[in-house]
């Protein structure tokens, strides 16, 4: 047996299938024939490359279409609703018949022969998304008008689905392109209300301006660092001082990391030159050896 399945590579898995199909008939399904088509409407150019580009797409997935030279309009009339099978006369003994385009397809070979819980699965019912039911998020509407929900946050900022109070992942990205003036503001700022919705706090980097109308509107606070805010924030305040492992090490990350920081902030266009650096290091490090800043 081993020497044949060199020469016939699907013998395992046409052996697995044929299992499948004996349970199913021994469990009550029963014997069908199914058809599969597909109609596609393109202009009289494109219309044969669209249908091999479907072709093509659907053979990496195990599926074979042919398409039709000669039968097109009893494959057309197969595909409607209500036209696939209809009853036919009585026989001699007075059995109901089938009859109908889709037995006359499967005479001429036309559709496979399965059984009916396979053909469950394979019905082409589709739909679009309805969104995440358990996220708070922003009521949009698909193409076809069905109404779904969206949060790049999930359930996590719900009480009755988060009742630890630490959200599932905090591993929360989103990454939003388009030209300018195609609403990436507008979007953000509506995920941002979604958020605020549902008792959420928003912290948001505006470079720009964009926020800054919205965040005055909701009674936010809108800091702007300028020479007409003198804004003193104190960098040191959240700085652990014990002598723990775990504050040693996030104090040494932030002693290391901060200058590059402070350094953008002073010079954001152009950086700080060979003489500001040291300088800029040297006064950093001063004020970091100060008592209880």
């Amino acid at each position: 047996m081993r020497e044949w399945v060199n020469f016939f590579h699907d013998m395992q898995q046409e052996a697995a299938d044929l299992a499948g199909v004996v349970a199913a008939l021994q469990s009550g399904d029963r014997v069908v024939n199914i058809h599969f088509n597909v109609i596609m409407f393109d202009k009289t150019k494109k219309a044969k490359q669209s249908a091999s580009a479907f072709c093509s797409m659907l053979r990496r997935s195990g599926w074979y279409f042919v398409p039709c030279k000669y039968d097109h309009v009893a494959v057309l009339l197969a595909a409607l609703p209500m036209q696939l099978v209809e009853q036919g006369p009585k026989g001699v003994l007075g059995q109901n018949k089938t009859s109908g385009v889709g037995v006359a397809l499967s005479s001429l070979g036309r559709g496979i022969k399965t059984v009916s819980v396979e053909s469950k699965v394979l019905l082409p019912i589709i739909g679009e998304w309805k969104g995440d039911l358990s996220s708070p998020g922003m009521l949009l509407a698909g193409r076809r008008g069905q109404i779904m929900y969206w949060s790049p946050f999930g359930g996590a900022l719900l009480p009755a689905l988060n009742k630890h109070g630490i959200a599932p992942n905090e591993n929360f990205n989103l990454c939003i392109a388009g030209v300018p003036g195609s609403g990436k503001s507008v979007f953000m700022q509506e995920l941002m209300l979604s958020v605020l919705g549902v008792g959420g706090k928003v912290f948001v980097l505006d470079y720009g301006r964009s926020f800054k109308r919205t965040c005055l509107i909701l009674g936010g606070s809108y800091i702007e660092f300028d020479m007409k805010n003198p804004v003193s924030i104190n960098p040191f305040s959240k700085v652990p001082e014990d002598d723990s492992a775990k504050s040693i090490e996030a104090r040494s990350d932030f002693l290391s990391n901060f200058p590059s920081i402070l350094a953008t902030m002073a010079a954001p266009q152009y950086g700080t030159s060979d003489l500001q650096q040291p300088m800029l290091q040297m006064a950093f490090d001063t004020c970091a050896t100060l008592p209880h800043i």
